[in-house]
């Protein structure tokens, strides 16, 4: 072999340890991704472990629905027939408002707007009026609101059951 391809054969010997190391840890990565994806749904679900209650808080979009501990609520306009349709990626940035047991109200929450629906994972998940609730992933504090209207579809829950708009 020529020194020129014995230089060449050296150089693909050494970039094929590098380019296997960077499509590695670029799986790696993505694996954590969905893992770390799959271990919030599996919180949301694992957090149900009572009857969940619905209550009210009032802020700068008047008064709202929020969950025992003060996180709002919202719905999501594609749901249709009272059913989620929020699975997968868009149920770890949208976790459902689960609950085992009949949920409940306090503050200006009307207990007769209260039921529930079965997920298609079986899960039971909250609904107030027409509308499956479900808690924004990115809202860190009681009250925090900032998923208001994003894609247009999002939308904190008012006391009558529809979308603060």
């Amino acid at each position: 072999m020529g020194s020129a391809a014995s230089a060449a054969s050296s150089m693909l010997s050494s970039a094929a340890p590098a380019a296997s190391s960077k499509l590695s840890s670029a799986a790696s990565a993505g694996s954590s991704k969905i893992s770390g994806a799959a271990s919030a749904v599996s919180s949301a679900v694992a957090a149900a472990t009572g009857p969940a209650t619905v209550g009210t808080t009032t802020g700068q979009l008047g008064t709202f629905l929020v969950d025992e501990k003060g996180m709002t609520l919202y719905l999501y306009l594609s749901d249709t027939a009272g059913d989620s349709t929020c699975y997968d990626a868009c149920a770890v940035a949208w976790p459902p408002l689960l609950t085992h047991g009949a949920p409940t109200a306090s503050g200006s929450a009307d207990k007769s707007q209260l039921s529930t629906v079965t997920r298609n994972d079986g899960a039971t998940m909250v609904k107030f009026g027409a509308w499956p609730l479900y808690y924004f992933a990115k809202d860190t504090q009681p009250g925090e609101t900032t998923g208001q209207g994003l894609q247009g579809v999002w939308y904190v829950v008012g006391v009558n059951g529809q979308p603060i708009k």
